[in-house]
């Protein structure tokens, strides 16, 4: 719980996704714990039917294990440079469809630190 006190971490963050894949980028700003970060993910303001659990390995709607910072295999911090990325699976819905417009909220604790919005390109990577 220490991670929680003194205020949010300060950092800013930009986002990009694909009919399968969404990716955030940590661009600039302070070093986030993954730990206490929840991350909600909306397509057309309608909310995945399976959040990421970050960290995670396997999660119900997500296929295979996600790269950077949300692996638990990673050092738990994300700092600048470093890009976060899973795999929304068929199993989840709604679907990243093109065009689609996608919301990823970053909460650090109960504190919204980031809302990013973007369009979901064509094709499986952005």
């Amino acid at each position: 719980a220490a991670a929680l006190d003194g205020p949010p971490p300060q950092a800013t963050y930009s986002l990009s996704a694909s009919e399968d894949r969404v990716a955030i980028v940590h661009e600039r700003g302070d070093a986030i714990a993954v730990g206490p970060l929840r991350v909600t993910v909306s397509v057309d303001d309608e909310p995945l039917e399976h959040q990421p659990p970050v960290p995670f390995f396997a999660a119900t709607g997500f296929r295979g294990g996600p790269s950077g910072p949300f692996n638990p295999s990673d050092d738990g911090e994300w700092t600048a440079g470093e890009t976060a990325s899973f795999r929304v699976a068929e199993t989840n819905a709604p679907a990243l469809e093109s065009g689609a417009k996608l919301t990823v909220e970053l909460f650090h604790g109960e504190t919204r630190i980031a809302s990013l919005t973007t369009r979901v390109h064509e094709g499986e990577e952005p």
